[in-house]
Parts: structure tokens; sequence; C-alpha cells
């Protein structure tokens, strides 16, 4: 073999074991990238103007937490995120554990949050298919301070806002007249597990100035410039962030947790601050 064979044969190799090295610290990246993100949470915060809002009204809101263990290695960070936003109102919007065992774990976030106006939650697809009975989680809730909207309503305070929590729609629980009429002189906000309910409200013609859901994890794993490779039923196409249709406006979470596997990719987890200002 010539000299020029020589040469041409070194420079394969280099290229090949320069592309190795690349693939594998790329790899590598993206493997550890995977198992960082759950627990990097995010605070996003947005700010809006409802009409009928009597005063500035700040939010928090967690959703989907996915506890899986008996006291989750993050379950005081979460608190202290909830409570360092310096809340009017909390806000938890289902999913919360993977098994009634579990239970305690969110007993004991609960009772770390407090705000003026209250802590309310929703159930979510979760606490429905592990066959949580809603009286039940009710009362456990109340006993730290939180309260359990299934379809119901209330008016805060004197902030002038009426808060409905939905039962979750993609479970099939479409029953939200008993939460109408709204009142005419109070910004209308809906809490709920799923983004299916806007679909709901629109056929219902029942129309909130602002709906707060989870349920998607924001797809828990985004490629750029691509939607999720996966949703869940319920998720009617959104994947996270603010929309607006049919004159609503809702804000979907990505959620605190993980669910099937625990991983997020370019889609860390969340904790929501909204701001709420007069219209």
């Amino acid at each position: 073999m010539g000299k020029t064979g020589l040469l041409n044969k070194e420079i394969s190799r280099r290229q090949l074991l320069i592309g190795s090295a690349f693939l594998g610290g790329s790899a590598a990246l993206v493997g550890g990238r995977m198992f960082y993100e759950p627990h990097a949470i995010e605070i996003e915060r947005i700010e809006l103007t409802l009409p009928r809002l009597r005063r500035e009204t700040v939010i928090a809101f967690l959703t989907d937490l996915h506890f899986c263990k008996e006291r989750p290695d993050n379950l005081q960070h979460i608190a202290e995120l909830t409570m360092d936003l310096e809340p009017d109102l909390i806000l938890m919007g289902g999913d919360y554990i993977e098994d009634r065992k579990y239970s305690q774990s969110l007993l004991e976030l609960a009772d770390a949050l407090s705000a003026d106006l209250g802590c309310f939650a929703v159930m979510g697809n979760w606490e429905h298919w592990i066959e949580i009975d809603p009286a039940e989680m009710r009362r456990s809730l109340a006993d730290v301070g939180v309260g359990l909207l299934v379809n119901e309503s209330r008016t805060l305070g004197d902030a002038g806002l009426w808060l409905m929590g939905a039962d979750d729609p993609s479970t099939g629980s479409e029953s939200y007249n008993g939460l109408a009429p709204f009142p005419d002189d109070h910004a209308v906000l809906m809490l709920a597990h799923a983004p299916a309910i806007l679909r709901s409200l629109s056929a219902k013609r029942l129309a909130t100035d602002l709906i707060l859901c989870g349920h998607t994890h924001g797809g828990q794993v985004r490629l750029p410039l691509l939607r999720p490779p996966f949703l869940p039923f319920g998720s009617d196409g959104y994947v996270s962030g603010l929309y607006e249709s049919d004159g609503m406006r809702m804000y979907v979470s990505r959620g605190v947790g993980t669910s099937i596997l625990p991983i997020r990719f370019m889609c860390r987890p969340e904790i929501t601050r909204i701001r709420l200002l007069p219209g």
C-alpha cells in the first residue's frame, strides 16, 4: 500500500474515533439530562387581567405530583417553592399519588401549604384509577386545610373571584351543570385536571375567564421543533402554556412529577405563579 493509502486509512480511523466519541458524549449528555430534569423544578410566571376581579390575586398552581414513594425526597422542596411565591390562593390540579399507600405524602405536603384565600384541589385520573372515594379524600384533605372541589364552586373572600372545581374530564365525568349559573359580578376561574375541560365547557356554552389544568406533563419528553411523541387521553392536543379558544383562556401546566418513566427531556417540571390583575 502506498503512502497515500496509509494516510487515508489513518484519517478514516481518526474520523471514526472522533465520531464515536461525539456520539458517546451526546448519548451521555442526553441520558444525564433525562434523569436530571425531573428534579429541576422551574417557577413559571404569568400575568393576566381578568374582568370583574376586584383586587390583585397571586395564585400558586401545582399539579401532577405523581408521588410514588412513602415520602418523596423533594416533598419539602415543593412546599418551600410554593410558599416562597407568597400566594393569596393555592390550587392543586390532580394526579397526586399513584397508589393509595402514598396518601400520607400528599397530606404532608398539603399540611405545609397555606394561603389567605385558601387551598383547593380537584381529583385527577389517577385518583379515579386507584379508586379513591371522593368523600374520603375530602375528609382527609379538610383535616390539613385543603378543600376538595368535585363539580363545586366557591366565592373567594373580597377578591371578586368565583372558583369552580371540576371532576376530571378524562374519566368521562362531564356533569358540570351544577356549576352554573356564574355570578355576573365575579371573575370566573375553573380548576380542572385535563385540558379536555375546554371542549366540555364550550359544548355546554359555559364560558369562564380562565381555566387552570395539567395532565399533559408538557409531553414529558420533547424534541426541538417537534410535537411530543405522546400525550395522554384527555389532552385534546394541548401541550403546555397559555391558550385561547372560544373566548376562554386556558393555562396548561407541565406539572411537578413524571409518569410511566421517571424521566424528562427539554421539559422541566413546573410550579406556576399566576398574577391576576383587575380588569
